[in-house]
């Protein structure tokens, strides 16, 4: 059996060949512009190596920026483990996730992701201090806090892969001190900023870090 290899928009995309994604995808034209208009990175495609490659070939040449991800991959990302409190310290950023206390050194190669919701949308907050009860545990917090505003931060320790959400609803902001804003929307805008200059200087220092701006794009 072929492994499943996913075909994923990236957008901001370029000038689009909307009659070319259509016939690409096998969609009609006004499902095509909905999925060209969609601002985060959506799966176009789930299909063997060859048919993916096929497509995300076609679907650049139309315009798309699209990435292509073996499905297997994704199942090494953690569940999200949304910070109670955190602080910017000497050395790193130090959060406080449910039980435990996580330091992330400045200069450690790190990637934020800054994620925002729709306009005027919000989803009720479900508990995301503690898993769900029953066996749905990380499920249950993605699903929990996934309309909400949050920085994702993605950071490698002797334990693998680790990911860190720092959520507009749950986490305390007074980590911040003077520069906590009013609101907390203002406080995580402020997060994401301090973040994005911490991760600029960890990539003076060592070389390795990753520094794209978190704001924006980051994968």
């Amino acid at each position: 059996m072929h492994p499943q290899i996913l075909v994923v928009a990236d957008p901001p995309h370029r000038t689009v060949d909307l009659d070319a994604v259509a016939e690409i995808l096998g969609v009609a034209v006004d499902d095509a512009t909905l999925k060209v208009g969609f601002p985060a990175p959506e799966v176009l495609l789930a299909s063997g190596p060859y048919r993916a490659d096929e497509v995300a070939h076609g679907l650049r040449g139309a315009g798309l920026n699209v990435g292509v991800i073996d499905a297997e991959a994704l199942v090494h990302i953690p569940w999200p483990a949304p910070a109670a409190s955190f602080a910017f310290e000497a050395d790193g950023l130090v959060a406080q996730v449910q039980s435990q206390i996580v330091c992330i050194p400045y200069d450690a190669p790190l990637l934020g992701v800054y994620c925002k919701p729709p306009l005027d949308f919000s989803a009720p907050l479900t508990g995301v201090d503690a898993p769900p009860a029953g066996s749905r545990g990380g499920l249950g917090i993605a699903e929990a806090i996934q309309w909400m505003a949050n920085l994702v931060l993605y950071f490698s320790n002797d334990a693998g892969l680790q990911r860190i959400s720092i959520v507009q609803e749950v986490a305390d902001f007074s980590g911040l001190g003077g520069r906590a804003g009013a609101t907390a929307a203002e406080s995580l805008a402020i997060t994401v900023e301090e973040c994005a200059d911490r991760i600029e200087h960890g990539a003076g220092r060592r070389g390795r870090a990753d520094a794209r701006d978190p704001s924006g794009r980051g994968r």
